[in-house]
């Protein structure tokens, strides 16, 4: 279930850009979140043309402000998470993703972890599960940003905190 969470998270940022034209959704991905559980850090990608950069910072900056602050209200959570438990059901539909899942539960848990038990864990999340979560890992004061290509640092000052 845990490794899942910052897969969707990704999704979960894409309705904020929809608005924003030529720009690419940031995204938590699950490779974030083994480095968060290896090493503390949280990341977020996003590819975007140079001039587009700020914004793209802007955006996601304003939404882990969001996060951290006020969470996420009820709506917002129930698409989440049914996002999350599709997800899960059409990732069970490969075999070598279910022969995965087992070894992990094996690895994890010691036991085989069904369907049932891991969307009723995503069902028992509140909304202030999510705003203490944002509030445990989105720290400005720890925040920092790598960019490559033709990207001024000047360009990004003043885009993030």
């Amino acid at each position: 279930l845990i490794p899942s969470i910052p897969a969707t998270l990704g999704n979960f940022l894409v309705p904020m850009m929809i608005g924003a034209k030529d720009l690419a959704f940031p995204r938590i991905n699950l490779l974030s979140w083994y480095i968060y559980m290896i090493g503390g850090v949280i990341t977020i990608y996003a590819a975007t043309r140079p001039h587009e950069a700020p914004k793209v910072l802007e955006v996601a900056s304003r939404e882990i402000r969001r996060l951290r602050t006020s969470g996420v209200d009820r709506q917002e959570l129930a698409r989440v998470k049914n996002q999350m438990k599709a997800s899960l059901m059409l990732s069970l539909e490969s075999t070598q993703s279910r022969m995965s899942k087992l070894a992990k539960d094996e690895l994890y848990l010691g036991r085989h972890n069904s369907l049932d038990e891991m969307t009723a864990e995503i069902d028992r999340v509140s909304e202030h599960d999510v705003l203490r979560l944002g509030h445990e890992l989105f720290d400005f004061s720890r925040l920092s940003v790598t960019a490559f290509g033709p990207i001024s640092r000047r360009s990004l000052d003043g885009t993030v905190g």
